[in-house]
């Protein structure tokens, strides 16, 4: 093949247009442009062409300026052009203005190369969506509302007399139950649900924003917004929409909201962060003030939640600081008489106080720390545990968990990898969930339990009896024993109806082959009702109190004896 015809074949396959300009500017030479557009813009340069209407009229001025510029000043220039066919179908492209000089003529010409870059901004778009907007709703999420913030700070600043806007903190009320007992798909299409009826409330308000947080919270941004009337009105507006229950899942919910409301004015020593705290803080408000309402921020407002702010951050640095001790408490067999088990507890050594999970756990479980406080604890008790293995010391340690933990979908791997790294077997562990929590959601709760049991974990009812559920509901759960709630014990043996109660629960669990574990014995006139009752697990002062683990090894050790316990006085 000859050279020339390489280059037109070249030339022919370039996935560029070339066009070549002289310097009236009009094209003498192209390459994949149709020939009818070259036509036009030649005819259009030298002012042979009229149409006013053409679509793409500006395009072709700006190009026209262009080369002058190039011709004039020999700096190339690129630039991106947005076309359209006469059907309205768009296409992005990329020009390059290059001045090219010929040496033997001295004449000289500029080279636009055009690149279709229209995918490429399809897919620019795409990524710029998606960074934006949450996936899940297609709302604005946290990164977009923060640049809509600092965009208006500049803009509303500017004014001689700025204005106020506002945000709306939404928190679902009680939408944990809703995700726990009907589970996390409903929860999404709730959240989907809830988006939408958002949308609709404020479709029409120019320049709203609203945000999916995450989890079940939101946020309504209207900028602009200083009327106090107004702000009044949006916030009945938002409590008001959630009257009309919600259809998913073939079930009807009647779903209410809590909503923080704060006013600001655009200055630019406000942090966002700031403004979404204040309004999180009216939204607390509204919570503590009965839930379905909304509360406009006070200042006051702040000593209200510092306490249980300044709880949340003094765990957090005790977490840090290494501030939780794990202490063991054993549990007796009344047949060996001999320690069978042991339940880990947990302790926060602050300052001169020892306090109990009922001080903090709270605080720990709404801020999330309860997760990591969790996995530290599983990871020393296993420590403990292969150190026992170790030295032939068969037992089993009992381990409360949150109904966050419960429902951690984390929770199976977070054990099994300890199992696999300290070379220890899941009967070496006892899950204790809370009655009322593996209730809330029966079905769930035996999907969880059962799953636990097949990885050789077994789990116990812990503080049964305190809740609302019958005991032919527990035929459902594959556990193998549960904790009888220690409010029945400490007046055992003077209330009757304690004690029939408690007689019921003891013989129902006997016939279903479920062991029971009696807590909080703390004299012998308990251990001896429990006994008459065929109880083979005690646990209380009686016996022990809670105790490091150095302590509780050397009773282990000593294969510790408390049949004294047990003799008549």
């Amino acid at each position: 093949m000859d050279i020339p015809n390489l280059k037109n074949l070249i030339l022919e396959n370039v996935p560029y247009e070339i066009v070549v300009y002289n310097r009236t500017p009009i094209p003498i030479f192209s390459s994949g442009v149709p020939d009818e557009i070259i036509q036009f813009e030649k005819n259009f340069f030298i002012g042979e062409d009229s149409v006013s209407d053409f679509l793409n009229k500006e395009i072709y001025e700006k190009r026209k300026n262009i080369l002058e510029r190039v011709f004039e000043t020999g700096e190339s220039e690129i630039v991106e052009e947005k076309l359209k066919d006469s059907e309205g179908n768009e296409t992005f492209m990329k020009q390059y203005f290059h001045l090219i000089n010929d040496a033997s003529t001295e004449d000289s010409f500029v080279v636009r190369y055009g690149l279709d870059v229209t995918e490429f901004k399809e897919y620019e778009e795409k990524l710029k969506y998606i960074a934006n907007h949450d996936p899940m709703t297609g709302l604005a999420n946290r990164r977009l509302l923060y640049h809509r913030i600092l965009d208006d700070k500049f803009r509303l600043s500017q004014n001689s007399n700025p204005k106020k806007s506002a945000i709306f903190l939404l928190d679902l009320d009680r939408f944990k139950v809703i995700n726990d007992t009907l589970g996390h798909s409903a929860g999404d299409t709730l959240i989907i649900s809830v988006s939408e009826r958002l949308r609709e409330l404020f479709e029409d308000i120019p320049d709203s924003v609203i945000c999916r947080l995450g989890g079940d919270e939101f946020i309504v941004y209207l900028p602009g917004l200083s009327d106090d009337e107004a702000l009044y009105n949006y916030s009945v507006e938002i409590i008001h929409s959630f009257r009309i229950p919600f259809e998913l899942m073939n079930h009807t919910l009647f779903i209410t909201t809590s909503v923080g409301v704060f006013q600001f004015e655009h200055n630019l020593t406000m942090d966002i962060e700031e403004i979404i705290h204040y309004a999180d803080i009216a939204m607390y408000d509204a919570k503590e003030n009965g839930r379905n309402k909304f509360s406009i921020y006070r200042p006051e407002m702040q000593y209200k939640t510092a306490n249980q702010l300044n709880l949340e951050s003094r765990l957090f640095k005790a977490f840090q600081n290494n501030e939780f001790v794990l202490l063991y408490q054993p549990k007796i067999s009344t047949i060996t008489k001999k320690i069978i088990g042991l339940e880990a507890l947990l302790r926060w050594k602050d300052g001169d106080e020892v306090r109990s999970p009922d001080y903090f756990l709270g605080a720990a479980e709404e801020s999330g720390l309860i997760t990591k406080m969790g996995y530290q604890l599983f990871k020393k008790i296993s420590e403990h545990l292969k150190k026992w293995n170790d030295e032939s010391i068969d037992i089993t340690v009992g381990i409360n968990l949150s109904e966050k933990q419960f429902y951690d979908s984390y929770l199976i791997p977070q054990l099994e990898y300890a199992f696999q790294k300290y070379g220890i077997d899941g009967s070496s562990i006892e899950l204790e969930i809370n009655e009322t929590i593996i209730m809330k959601d029966i079905d769930r709760s035996v999907d969880i339990i059962q799953k636990l049991k097949n990885r050789g974990i077994w789990v116990v009812i812990d503080d049964f009896g305190a809740g609302t559920s019958s005991l032919s509901k527990l035929k459902k759960c594959p556990v193998h024993t549960i904790n009888i709630d220690k409010s029945f014990i400490q007046h055992i043996t003077e209330n009757y109806q304690d004690a029939a109660i408690t007689g019921a629960i003891v013989s129902m669990a006997n016939q279903l082959n479920i062991k029971v574990n009696v807590e909080g014995i703390e004299n012998k006139k308990q251990l001896d009702f429990f006994r008459y009752l065929h109880c083979e697990i005690m646990q209380g002062f009686y016996f022990e109190k809670p105790m490091s683990y150095e302590r509780i090894n050397r009773l282990l050790i000593q294969k510790a004896d408390y049949s004294s316990h047990f003799l008549s006085e």
